[in-house]
C-alpha cells in the first residue's frame, strides 16, 4: 500500500483532542507510548492460518479445517453459494492485496484508508500522502481479505473502532465512500462518521440503521437519508454521501438513491472509522467488513462515483 507512514508525536497527534470517557483514556494512554512501544505491545502472533488440512482434517492449535484450509474458527468461506463471504486467510489475503488495481478517481482526495495494513502495527494508513492514519480505539479490528485487497474486520460485541484526528481537510464539501459488508445477524452500526456537538448529532455519518435495515447517509439538519432498499446482509456494497453546500446526496452501488436540502456543520470531533461518537464515547459499533474508505474535498460526479463502485 502507499502512503507516507507516520512515526512519533506525528502519527499520534490525535492525543491532543480531549474527549470524555472512553475516548479521553484511549488516547491519554496512546500518548504515553512511542511507535515503537506501540509496535511490540500490540503484535501477538497467532498460528498462521491459510495451509491445507492434513488428510484426516487435522490443522495446528488455534486454528480449525474450514472448506480444506486451516483457518480461524468461524471464518466465513466463500462456497458457492456465498460468493462475496470475506476469507480471513493469510494466502488468500496477500493475493489480494497484490491484485489491488492502482488509485483511481484521485483528485480532491483527502484520505484513504485502503485497510491493507495490520491495525496492530502503526494503524491504518492514509495512502492519500496527507497523513491522516487511524488509531485503534480500545481492541482493534481483524484484517481479512476485503472486497479490494485486504479489509478489517469489525466485531460490535468487541468494540472494534479506529479514530483519525480532526484536521482543516475535513470541512467544506465533501464526498464519502466506502465498500461495507454486514454479517447476517448484524446489528445497527456505523462505517464511518464525524460528531458535532455534546450529545449524539453528526456532520457526517454512513451506517445501516437498525431500525429499517436500510444504508443511511446521517447528519447535518437532514438528518436521515436513506436508501429505499433493505440492505442484504452477507454481500458487498459500495456506499457514497456527497454534500455540495446546500444538498445531501446518497448513493448505493453507483446509483443515486436519495437527495434532500440539508446544512452541515463542523467542530474538533475525530473521524471515526467502525463506529459513531455519541455523548464523547464510541457507539453503533460496525457489525462485519470495511474497505476502501475515502473523504474527498470535493464533490465527485455522479461518474466519478460509478467508477468507484464498479472496481
Amino acid at each position: 500500500m502507499s502512503g507516507a507512514r507516520a512515526s512519533g508525536p506525528a502519527a499520534l497527534r490525535i492525543a491532543s483532542f480531549t474527549f470524555a470517557g472512553t475516548f479521553a483514556r484511549t488516547f491519554a494512554r496512546i500518548a504515553a507510548l512511542s511507535s515503537a512501544a506501540l509496535m511490540a505491545g500490540c503484535f501477538n502472533p497467532q498460528p498462521v492460518p491459510g495451509a491445507a488440512c492434513s488428510a484426516s482434517g487435522a490443522c495446528p492449535s488455534g486454528l480449525e479445517c474450514i472448506h480444506g484450509q486451516c483457518l480461524v474458527p468461524g471464518t466465513a468461506v466463500p462456497d458457492g453459494s456465498s460468493p462475496d463471504a470475506p476469507v480471513d486467510a493469510s494466502v488468500a489475503l496477500d493475493a489480494a492485496i497484490d491484485a489491488r488495481p492502482d488509485a483511481f478517481v484521485d483528485t480532491g482526495l483527502v484520505a484513504h484508508w485502503e485497510l491493507d495494513d495490520d491495525p496492530l502495527i502503526g494503524g491504518a494508513l492514509d495512502s492519500s500522502g496527507r497523513g491522516h492514519t487511524a488509531m485503534c480505539v480500545g481492541a482493534c479490528p481483524k484484517m481479512v481479505t476485503g472486497r479490494i485487497g485486504g479489509g478489517y474486520l469489525f466485531d460490535a460485541s468487541e468494540d472494534h473502532a479506529l479514530v483519525v484526528a480532526d484536521h482543516p481537510d475535513f470541512r467544506g464539501t465533501f464526498t464519502i465512500a466506502a465498500w461495507v459488508y454486514a454479517e447476517p445477524g448484524g446489528r445497527r452500526g456505523a462505517a464511518m462518521s464525524k460528531a458535532y456537538g455534546n450529545a449524539s448529532s453528526n456532520s457526517w455519518q454512513l451506517e445501516l440503521r437498525d431500525d429499517t435495515g436500510r444504508l443511511s447517509f446521517s447528519g447535518g439538519t437532514s438528518h436521515y437519508l436513506e436508501d429505499a432498499a433493505t440492505m442484504t446482509t452477507g454481500t458487498w456494497y459500495h456506499v457514497a454521501g456527497s454534500w455540495d453546500g446546500a444538498t445531501k446526496r446518497l448513493y448505493v452501488n453507483g446509483a443515486l438513491v436519495a437527495t434532500e436540502a440539508s446544512d452541515i456543520r463542523y467542530d474538533g470531533h475525530p473521524i471515526v472509522l467502525g463506529a459513531d461518537e455519541n455523548n464523547g464515547s464510541p457507539a453503533l459499533h460496525w457489525d462485519g467488513v470495511l474497505d476502501d474508505l475515502r473523504v474527498y474535498g470535493r464533490v465527485l460526479s455522479p461518474a466519478e462515483i460509478q467508477d468507484l463502485a464498479a472496481n
